[in-house]
């Protein structure tokens, strides 16, 4: 006589594991986001660094040197990756000539679709609303 062995108890078991799993997972996602800027016209333009962290005012916690790259002065965009979807970013950037020197901040955008106050924060003195980067 042969056996059959009944897997249905099995595929119940797996089912309820899964939707358990399901029910207990993070929803903690990473995001990209381009930032893009209009050129530096000088002449003796060497590159661009941007910066961003989740306070408004510099300093910035991170920057695109410290990951180890480089946006060369004829690249006015950068992407960002892995931040928190649920965390507010803020965002500047500084062009460096040939001999080193450094602009002051640009205007600082942010994730988040708020008014940031005029004069306050990266030095650029406008009022920006919608951010200008594309998530």
């Amino acid at each position: 006589m042969r056996r059959t062995l009944n897997i249905m108890p099995y595929l119940k078991i797996a089912l309820i594991i899964s939707v358990l799993l399901l029910c207990f997972q993070t929803s903690t996602y990473a995001k990209d986001i381009t930032l893009e800027w209009d050129a530096n016209t000088e002449p003796d333009l060497d590159h661009y660094v941007v910066y961003w962290g989740t306070d408004f005012d510099p300093p910035y916690a991170n920057n695109s040197e410290d990951k180890g790259d480089f946006i060369d002065k004829n690249t006015t965009t950068y992407t960002v990756t892995g931040l928190s979807d649920d965390t507010v970013y803020y965002f500047a950037a500084k062009a460096f000539d040939t001999e080193g020197l450094e602009s002051s901040y640009s205007n600082v955008v942010s994730t988040d679709e708020v008014d940031i106050p005029s004069g306050s924060g990266g030095g650029g003195g406008e009022t920006w609303g919608r951010p200008l980067v594309n998530q």
